[in-house]
Formats: C-alpha cells, structure tokens, sequence
C-alpha cells in the first residue's frame, strides 16, 4: 500500500485552523447480480470504514441505491443524479447538513451527467464521463462543460472516473485542478490484477489510472495524502484522498 505525501512550501497550519477532510472515490460497476450478491456489502462496509466527509460513487443502480440509502441515513446526506429514471448514476455521499446539489447535463451518448453537491466550504463535482476508447472529443467537450460550471466555486473538489490515463491530451483540459495521484501513478483499472476488470474491459484495452480526485483551491491545501485502495469489489479500485484544509 503506498502513500504520496506533497508538501507545498507554505508554512505548515496549526490545528487551529486546519480540519482534516477525506475524500473516497469509487465506480462500483453496475452488475446488479453480483453486487447484490456479495459486492455492495462489501462496499459498504469499505465506506463506512474509512468514514469520508464526502463519498464520490459512479456507477450506482436503482437497486444499489435504495441499499445506500438505508445503510446510511444516519451517516450520510445523499444525492444522486435521478438514478431512478436510469440504468445507473452518480451518488454523493456528505456529511455537511447545508449542502446543495445541482444536475450539469453532459453532451454525452450514454446519459452521463456531473452531480454537484455543495455546501459552505466545497462543491464536490462527481463525474463519470464517456466510456468508449476513442471518445477523445466527447471527453473536451465534457470537461469544458465541467470547468465553466465551477467557475464561481472558490473551491471544488473534482472526483470520478475519466475513462482516460495518464498521457493522454484530455488531462491538459484538467490543469486548472491540482492532480494528487498524479506521481504516485497506480493504475485504478488492473486488467492484470483484477478478475472484474477481465470481464469488462474492452479488447486490448490496458490497466490504466482512470480514477481521480482533483482538487482547485485558493490558498492550496496542505498535508496531501492520496491512496488506491487494491481491493476487488468492483472492476475498478477506489481511491481515497486525505487533506488539510486552510481556514
């Protein structure tokens, strides 16, 4: 298991004006029978053990849906994407009482929305977007779409799949965003490694980093920890991310 630690030269916060905040991201692959089976058990116990102030979940079904929203109502406030009209969406998870949500429409083939959830401190944009290899262009045009929404947010936090790794020209769309996987750079989609990823994955298709969570905020964060979490409960990994926030 492997941690980055980045260390911007700022002199480092007091406990008195920094909260530590945790983000987990996951694409929990939306195969109803062996979710319901033994999968989204899993799952949910994997979230409630690491006790996120936001939870990002893409790929969510109906099915999964009502299951999170009984697991945690106590825990959680819970947004998702009108999953109920649809074959699977986007969940967030919060824990601040105050938060709003929006819906952005993406141009998209395949019914892919960004969910934004915001409170007083952060939008978190969750977003899963195109999934076919060459969808290059959709993803621009996506991401375009995404910056200009978030304009206003002094700070968002960006989580979800991008369907794209590293090398790739849509990552210059994102450069707005501080990329804390970046260096660390273990791929969240092991074809190698995960018998999940086996199933779903397209031919030819690599293990790639398709998991992120990228952060914009003015003053920069502090005391970054970001990991994937190498467990197959799905055909992807999830990654968490563990920071300091600036007051």
């Amino acid at each position: 298991m492997k941690f980055l630690l980045l260390l911007p030269v700022l002199l480092w916060p007091s406990f008195a004006d920094a909260e530590n905040i945790k983000v987990l991201s996951y694409n929990v692959w939306f195969d109803d029978a062996s979710g319901s089976a033994f999968r989204y058990q899993q799952i949910n116990a994997l979230i409630s053990r690491e006790n996120a102030d936001y939870v990002c979940l893409q790929e969510v079904t109906p099915t999964y849906l009502q299951m999170l929203e009984k697991a945690f109502a106590a825990q959680y406030h819970l947004y998702d994407d009108h999953i109920a009209n649809k074959r699977y969406g986007n969940v967030v998870l919060t824990k601040a009482a105050d938060a709003r949500s929006r819906i952005l429409r993406l141009e998209t083939h395949m019914n892919r929305n960004a969910l934004i959830v915001y409170d007083q401190d952060y939008a978190v944009v969750n977003i899963h977007l195109e999934s076919l290899l060459t969808d290059t262009r959709i993803w621009e045009r996506q991401i375009a779409q995404i910056n200009h929404q978030v304009l206003h947010f002094p700070k968002v936090i960006l989580c979800g799949d991008v369907n794209f790794g590293d090398g790739e020209r849509e990552n210059a769309r994102l450069s707005a965003f501080v990329d804390p996987g970046q260096d660390l750079a273990e791929v969240t989609y092991d074809v190698e490694n995960n018998p999940f990823a086996q199933r779903t994955a397209f031919y030819g298709e690599p293990s790639r980093r398709l998991d992120r969570i990228l952060i914009k905020s003015d003053p920069p964060v502090v005391n970054v920890r970001f990991e994937v979490k190498k467990v197959v409960f799905s055909d992807h990994y999830p990654i968490v991310l563990l920071f300091d926030d600036r007051r």
